[in-house]
């Protein structure tokens, strides 16, 4: 009887040991790469931002002036677009501009590029509404000014 229990006890030993040994160790998964974030593809496309503005109770020259403004760009190559932009106030033309232009763009923001560097500006490309926004430079005192009489910081461009 002693052997008996001499011999359970050891064979139970050695399945406890098989079974621990045996035991397969729990691989982790390789994690899958992160994809790169897809850059929107504009070439092709044309962006619009009208403006109309009635000026009222400023105390200023511009009371009761009706200021109109519009501006397009249609992208037609991966660096290169055509921009047009007209501002006529109370029915007279007050500058305009039909210019091509370099840009870069980088999924967020869009840079275009003057040879001249006067007339070099940022867009930002808001994906949840489908728009690109032009802030204004506010640093500008004239600008700010002029900025605070019309209520805005900035202007928007709905694609076509």
């Amino acid at each position: 009887m002693k052997n008996f229990k001499r011999m359970a006890l050891l064979l139970f030993a050695v399945v406890a040991v098989l079974a621990v040994s045996c035991k397969k160790e729990k691989v982790k998964p390789t994690p899958e790469p992160t994809p790169e974030p897809q850059i929107m593809n504009i070439v092709g496309t044309t962006w619009t931002c009208d403006f109309y503005k009635l000026v009222e109770n400023t105390g200023t020259e511009l009371d009761g002036s009706e200021i109109t403004s519009n501006e397009t760009i249609s992208i037609f190559s991966s660096d290169s677009l055509h921009r047009t932009s007209s501002m006529i106030i109370d029915g007279e033309l007050i500058g305009d501009s039909d210019f091509k232009n370099t840009y870069t763009w980088d999924g967020s923001t869009l840079v275009f590029v003057s040879p001249s560097s006067l007339d070099t500006f940022t867009l930002h490309y808001r994906q949840n509404e489908d728009v690109f926004f032009r802030p204004l430079d506010l640093s500008d005192p004239q600008t700010a000014y002029y900025a605070s009489l019309l209520g805005i910081e900035g202007f928007v461009f709905y694609r076509q």
